[in-house]
């Protein structure tokens, strides 16, 4: 920093550097569909599954809609959900 009459002048590195310790935390890092992929179910209930997987879908700018339903199904655990999933048939193609 530097001092001129009654104003401060900052070098661009402080500028830099505060603008970043002041938003940085604000800025989410854009994941992509392979993020997707490794998101699983495990021990957790559907619930706090879903939540997490809704989390990351959300931070995916342009996402595959075919893609990103077929890592829910991939990553969710054998149970009442995913049995019906696999039994019954899609109403509509899309």
């Amino acid at each position: 920093m530097l001092t001129v009459g009654s104003r401060r002048e900052y070098t661009y590195q402080q500028t830099t550097d505060a603008f970043i310790a002041k938003f940085g935390s604000a800025i989410q890092a854009h994941q992509d569909e392979r993020t997707l992929m490794d998101i699983e179910q495990g021990p957790n209930y559907l619930r706090s599954y879903q939540k997490r997987y809704n989390d990351i879908l959300l931070t995916i700018p342009e996402v595959n809609k075919k893609i990103a339903c077929m890592a829910f199904y991939r990553r969710l655990r054998y149970g009442k959900l995913k049995k019906a999933l696999v039994l019954e048939r899609p109403l509509s193609k899309d």
